[in-house]
């Protein structure tokens, strides 16, 4: 294997020591587990755009809000998920960004509402 050393290629091949095998095998271990979760939650995400997009064709009704709901739910805890699990954020951590998303959407200019942002 030709290995970079200082900018340049050197034709031996590198030394790993043990410590650094064990190290490697545990970052593709996470790497692995991280693409199944990732994958996990890919599923979930896409299954819901399918669900949302059959609801909205169906005349609206409390009934539909609250499958709506439902899904919006499903979403969150996905959301949940990937935060602490995948990004492996504390639980202090996902309610700092949570509160900073609900600031940026209560400050959003609605569609329609003649405010430009200007």
């Amino acid at each position: 294997m030709l290995v970079m050393r200082n900018g340049k290629v050197a034709n031996e091949p590198l030394m790993l020591s043990g410590d650094h095998v064990l190290q490697m095998r545990e970052l593709k271990r996470e790497n692995r587990e991280l693409k199944k979760f990732l994958l996990s939650v890919s599923t979930v995400v896409a299954q819901s755009i399918g669900v949302l997009d059959t609801e909205m064709k169906r005349p609206e009704s409390h009934e539909r809000g609250e499958r709506i709901a439902a899904v919006a739910n499903v979403l969150e805890h996905a959301n949940d998920s990937m935060m602490h699990f995948g990004l492996k954020l504390d639980f202090d951590k996902m309610r700092r960004l949570k509160k900073k998303w609900e600031v940026f959407k209560a400050g959003r200019p609605r569609a329609g509402s003649g405010d430009n942002g200007s």
